[in-house]
């Protein structure tokens, strides 16, 4: 089709096109009505009123099947636009330009279209009403002039159209306006000049209690007393100056009257109008009885503010963000001692600060000092924490803070007296200090003045047992021992305490086996269960990670306490220890609870908490029953609460106690526990040459006891009685060891050691000290001078052994072995493990005695017959549960009857019980271990062997 060209004014055209606010609007009847009787009249298909935008022509009103929307470029209209008349086209195909149209009526292309242009004011073509048919025809004279007419009627419906819209639009905005009206919260009534009430919203009428209709026609007089006794009158008097001018800002405190009668206090604000020559006044009233009520509590609050700010016994300053003084009461310029001349509102902080500098509040300062002084402290943009008011003698603590908006606020205290109380308190705290290390020394003394000659018993007592003693001896024997343990058990809790108290008692974090520590701590309690008739169970839950970095010595100590607690308190029923984990969100962390539960004598509700105080129990029948210091449990708590864990009783009377522990344990690596297997091994103290030992101690008995001790060991050693005969032997001779008493006459311990270490500084040497003193700063301190290592009196032979074994594993030497006779698999390296450590069992028997040894000997084999055979299922069937709990009872009796070799195999195959197929290699050497373990058991007393 022919591209239209575009109209004159074409700009003018768009800006009336878009003034009629008809494009793409609602269809409305009175187009459609013009519309449908065209049709009618012309007898054709499709007839259209069109408007003709920038780039489109779109129809406001359509009947027949023809596109709505269609492109300017391709349409008849925009052609029609051009005319000043009309435009026609009898036989659209004759028109080579028009031809190619792309209209479709119901799927047949138009042959005659006449389109009217529909103009506006101005003259300017805003659209068309348009005719199309599908056959060519011939346009009438009566047909062009209807066309005309309806095109006058149609433009005339522009104006009409205009005219509803505007009246909708006022409608609804009447509409919004009384809704608004409506919905406002303050009141709003209309009042004519004689102040009769013309109109009024809701909230008026809910205001005064009365409804709409009610009020209208109401003089407002009603609705509010006298005002200087004129009611509205006087009221509307007082908005209007002398010059009759009206004054609608002014306000005054009014009372409103309900429909009850009650009054209330309202706030009223007025404007003036003029509505047809007649004056009105809106009034805008609002209920103010609530914000009356905030207004009196704020006034009060100040009041309130305003006296406690008078009334502290502290002063009190605000300054603003410019530095200005904004708060004050009267208490900070008393202390500052202040003239008001100096210190009022609005003073600058500078001024004061000046005012002080110069009186010498801060100090008497150089003229060059003094100015840095003031300049640091203005930078600084508030005060320093003290001020000392020097001409009246007084301390004055001044305490800033930052406003979030800027500015200061400060409290000023005088501390003078309390500056004062603080030196006599200091006074007393050094008092305090000065005895409680007398108290410490004192106890450092009684220790070792008592276990010195502690040293002595049980040393003698164990150096006894190994000679030929009856039947009758050997209880005698065994009674001394007994009570040796006992009374050093009293001195060790009694100074734990004390370490405890004064922040001395440190707690190790080295790699030990939870396992290994309960299996050790069970044995004595089980006999002391057996001879009482009680059972006494051990559960460690699989998943629990026995191999964790803690202190050994604490965790044993925990146990021991909560498990000697129990046996004692326990006379029938039973006693249970169970380890479980707790989850722990650290994957290398495991929070390890322990639980000790009796079916004793129980415990008071309302003693739980007093049993873990010091020198506490549960009643004071228990010492009279059962003995003790009470000072177990407080230990233990102690004990725990340093670990980081928590401890927690329950019990019912005369039915039973859990005490229940949980501490956080670090988990070893696989790597760790391989390494300290290994190091083990390596400090098996078997494989070690004989060493030459000096042994310098003062007491002739601890000297012979330790000389004893040395010689079972293999070793060789020689006594120095004092320090100074230390010195000079050692430069006369070589030693290996030297094992140093540290109270001695002549020259003691410490000074031996720096001689020592100051002639031989550059050669290794390992000094261990020997002291009855208990104490860490006082082992830190013998470490600090020179000695390798501590070792407390009284000693046994095993921690004696031990010691040295830090010193000299690097002597170790391998023990020779046949080629066939190492074990295989898992258990290779095994054999370096004595079958049964001769040293512990006999530990065993002093602590036991020999009769309930020789019944927990003889029970043995059975025992490991038994899980043997409940292993060797576990293999059959591949159930690495079965060999786990197998593997891990079979360790634990033979840790608790020192069979070393068997322990370790044992515990390699539960912590592998996982490959069935190396745990059925390694069975057939683990059976032989067995076996031999049995032989070595049979030697100790006539056992029957495992089969």
């Amino acid at each position: 089709m022919k591209e239209p060209a575009l109209p004159d004014f074409e700009e003018q055209r768009l800006e009336a096109l878009k003034k009629l606010r008809l494009w793409k609007s609602a269809p409305e009847e009175g187009f459609d009505r013009i519309t449908r009787l065209v049709r009618l009249f012309m007898n054709a298909p499709a007839v259209q009123i069109n408007l003709i935008s920038e780039d489109n022509v779109w129809s406001k009103s359509s009947v027949g099947d023809l596109p709505t929307d269609c492109p300017r470029s391709n349409s008849f209209c925009a052609h029609a636009i051009l005319e000043m008349d009309l435009l026609c086209f009898p036989d659209i195909d004759t028109k080579s330009d028009y031809a190619d149209n792309g209209y479709l009526i119901d799927g047949q292309k138009p042959r005659f279209y006449v389109g009217v242009p529909l103009v506006v004011s101005g003259g300017l073509a805003v659209g068309t009403l348009c005719v199309f048919d599908v056959k060519p025809r011939t346009l009438q004279l009566e047909e062009y002039d209807m066309l005309r007419d309806f095109a006058q009627s149609i433009q005339q419906q522009f104006n009409l159209s205009g005219l509803e819209r505007d009246g909708r639009f006022l409608v609804s905005q009447t509409s919004r306006l009384n809704t608004l009206l409506e919905a406002l919260a303050d009141g709003i009534v209309t009042i004519d000049n004689a102040g009769l009430i013309e109109s009024v919203n809701t909230s008026a009428a809910d205001i005064f209690g009365y409804n709409s209709a009610e009020l209208i026609g109401t003089n407002f007089n009603d609705l509010m007393p006298d005002l200087g006794g004129g009611g509205w009158d006087g009221y509307l008097a007082i908005l209007l100056d002398a010059k009759k001018s009206f004054q609608p800002t002014k306000k005054y405190d009014l009372k409103g009257v309900r429909k009850d009668g009650t009054l209330f206090p309202m706030e009223l604000n007025i404007r003036e109008m003029s509505l047809d020559g007649k004056r009105l006044y809106t009034g805008i009233i609002r209920d103010i009885t609530t914000q009356k009520a905030i207004d009196d509590e704020i006034r009060e609050g100040q009041q309130i503010l305003e006296a406690t700010k008078e009334n502290i016994p502290s002063g009190l300053t605000v300054f603003d963000d410019q530095l200005r003084l904004k708060v004050f009461n009267s208490k900070s310029r008393i202390l500052l001692d202040l003239p008001e001349s100096a210190f009022q509102i609005g003073t600058s902080f500078k001024d004061i600060m000046v005012f002080m500098f110069d009186r010498g509040d801060f100090g008497h300062w150089p003229e060059k000092e003094r100015a840095k002084q003031l300049k640091r402290i203005l930078e600084d943009r508030r005060p320093h924490r003290f001020a000392h008011i020097i001409h009246l003698d007084r301390y004055i603590e001044i305490t800033s803070s930052v406003m979030p908006g800027g500015g200061f606020i400060s409290t000023l205290v005088d501390i003078t007296t309390r500056l004062k109380n603080e030196e006599k308190l200091e006074a007393l705290l050094k008092q305090a200090n000065d005895a409680n290390e007398a108290k410490t020394n004192f106890l450092s003394t009684i220790s070792h003045e008592i276990r010195t000659p502690l040293n002595g018993v049980i040393g003698m007592a164990h150096m006894l047992k190994e000679t030929s003693l009856n039947d009758e001896q050997q209880d005698m024997l065994q009674t001394v021992l007994h009570s040796g343990s006992t009374l050093l058990s009293l001195i060790n809790d009694v100074l734990d305490m004390n370490k405890i108290e004064s922040g001395n008692l440190e707690i190790e974090n080295i790699l030990c086996d939870l396992d290994e520590i309960v299996t050790a701590i069970k044995a004595p309690f089980m006999v002391q269960a057996q001879q009482k008739g009680i059972s006494l169970d051990v559960n460690i839950n699989p998943e629990v990670a026995v191999h964790v970095y803690s202190d050994p010595t604490r965790l044993r100590q925990i146990l021991m306490n909560l498990l000697g607690n129990a046996m004692k308190f326990t006379e029938k029923g039973s006693i249970a220890i169970s380890i479980n984990p707790v989850k722990s969100e650290a994957v290398d962390m495991q929070i390890t609870e322990i639980s000790v539960s009796d079916t004793g004598v129980g415990i008071a509700e309302d003693r739980l908490e007093a049993i873990f105080h010091s020198f506490s129990q549960a009643d004071n029948t228990i010492n009279r029953r059962f003995g003790g210091t009470g000072l177990g449990l407080s230990i233990v708590r102690s004990l725990v609460r340093l670990m980081g864990g928590e401890i927690r009783v329950s019990s019912v009377k005369e039915q039973g106690t859990t005490f229940t522990v949980e501490v956080p344990l670090k988990i070893a690596s696989a790597d760790v526990i391989a390494e300290a297997a290994t190091q083990l091994e390596a400090a098996d103290l078997k494989e070690i040459g004989s060493l030459d030992v000096l042994v310098v101690e003062d007491t002739a008995m601890n000297a012979m006891i330790t000389c004893s001790f040395l010689k079972s060991l293999g070793h060789n050693s020689e006594v120095a009685e004092n320090g100074q005969i230390a010195v000079d032997r050692l430069a006369q001779s070589k030693f290996d060891l030297i094992l140093m008493d540290v109270h001695m006459p002549v020259m003691d311990g410490i000074e031996a050691t720096k001689h020592i270490r100051r002639r031989k500084s550059e050669e290794i040497l390992p000094i261990i000290g020997v002291t009855a003193e208990a104490f860490t700063d006082r082992h830190t301190y013998m470490k600090k001078v020179g000695m390798n290592d501590v070792l407390t009196k009284p000693f046994t032979k095993d921690q004696l052994k031990k010691v040295i074994a830090k010193f000299f594993a690097h002597k170790a030497k391998e023990t020779e072995r046949p080629e066939n006779d190492e074990a295989p698999g898992l258990l290779a390296g095994t054999k370096r493990y004595p079958i049964g450590s001769d040293a512990k069992m006999n530990d065993f028997f002093d602590q036991l005695g020999p009769d309930v040894t020789h019944s927990l000997i003889a029970k043995s084999p059975d025992a490991v017959r038994t899980e043997l055979k409940t292993l060797q299922e576990g293999v059959t069937s591949g159930d690495s549960t079965v060999i786990y709990r197998a593997a891990h009872t079979i360790a634990g009796v033979a840790s608790s009857m020192c069979a070393e070799r068997l322990v370790e195999q044992a515990t390699i195959l539960k912590l592998n019980a996982e490959n069935l197929s190396e745990i059925e290699k390694s069975l057939t050497a683990f059976e032989k271990t067995a076996d031999e373990t049995a032989q070595w058991w049979s030697g100790k007393i006539k056992a029957p062997q495992l089969d």
